[in-house]
């Protein structure tokens, strides 16, 4: 359902639809996506975030409209691109975003949360992707990027779930960059280490200090110059480390 938090826009360089886009990560890379001259497509499930991002944007003169979306509800996802299309224009990009986490061992953890955190994190991803995919053929091509993590290389006690689900999206994200290359759509994954990002709000961030950790700033920049990088280049998978080393 899209939000009636603005008008309808044209696009400039193209739509790129955003998840996860109520803050953090999301929000930073609107804003770097709008500066760079791109329309966003704000999805996200907090109405409250959703006006914050599209404010955002729309303070430094960039373009985008808010649609409020569960990606876990997987039969509205075609009428949403659908509708983000018909309202904004040509669609060029896609971020897959949107992620959650829960903190417990394996040994313990109940099945639905665990299938909760694969839901989000990687379920909604290809349903997602395979409503968008159409549209950048379309196109004549696109740009893909998978926000995973580095719980993707890596594993963490405690994190079993969040890890079986990044680790799922790397390679969800290679098959769809070798099936998809002959269309010109091209596919990143990118692995963050640890983010400054209200997620740590909720969990317990075992005593790393979050001033040593990633901004969504920079996350936001790597997307941008994947979106930029020449047609006939492709960065196909990205670790980007706290150099201070938080995890």
């Amino acid at each position: 359902m899209a939000l009636k938090l603005g008008g309808r826009v044209t696009d400039s360089l193209g739509v790129v639809v955003l998840t996860g886009a109520s803050g953090g990560i999301g929000r930073a890379t609107a804003v770097a996506l709008a500066r760079a001259g791109f329309t966003l497509a704000l999805v996200g499930r907090a109405p409250s975030g959703l006006a914050q991002t599209l404010g955002a944007v729309q303070a430094i003169g960039g373009k985008a409209e808010a649609f409020e979306q569960d990606v876990t509800d997987y039969p509205e996802l075609e009428g949403l691109v659908h509708s983000i299309a018909t309202r904004l224009g040509t669609v060029v990009g896609l971020v897959n975003n949107a992620g959650f986490a829960m903190v417990s061992p394996l040994e313990q953890m109940p099945l639905a949360d665990f299938e909760r955190v694969l839901a989000v994190n990687l379920t909604a991803v290809l349903a997602l992707t395979q409503q968008v995919i159409p549209y950048l053929r379309a196109h004549g091509g696109g740009v893909i990027v998978n926000m995973a993590s580095i719980a993707g290389v890596r594993t963490f006690p405690q994190w079993g779930a969040y890890c079986a689900s990044k680790f799922g999206l790397v390679a969800l994200s290679r098959t769809l960059a070798q099936e998809l290359r002959l269309d010109g759509i091209r596919v990143t994954t990118l692995c963050p280490g640890a983010v400054d990002t209200p997620l740590w709000n909720d969990l317990d961030p075992a005593g790393y200090d979050r001033s040593r950790m990633l901004s969504p700033e920079t996350v936001a920049q790597l997307v941008v110059q994947i979106f930029t990088l020449p047609a006939q280049a492709v960065l196909e998978e990205a670790i980007l480390m706290p150099a201070g080393g938080a995890l």
